[in-house]
């Protein structure tokens, strides 16, 4: 998201949650404000790009299951 508009429209939401996003725009690739209605406010996460990458076709699950398990801490 880089258009003003759209960054404003974001702000605005991140601010009615509690929270202050004034990098969106500016985020890296994988890098998102995650929120549910049980947290308290918006928090940055960082997901590997098997996540946040999006091919033609959706990857077969069991690629999707090597992905995540190589990717563990």
């Amino acid at each position: 998201m880089n258009a003003p508009a759209t960054i404003d429209a974001i702000h605005d939401l991140m601010v009615a949650k509690g929270g202050a996003a004034d990098d969106i725009g500016k985020l890296s690739k994988g890098e998102f404000y995650f929120s549910t209605e049980g947290s308290l406010r918006p928090f940055k996460v960082r997901t590997p790009l098997c996540l946040s990458w999006h091919p033609p076709n959706p990857p077969p699950a069991d690629e999707v299951i090597q992905k995540a398990r190589s990717k563990r801490v």
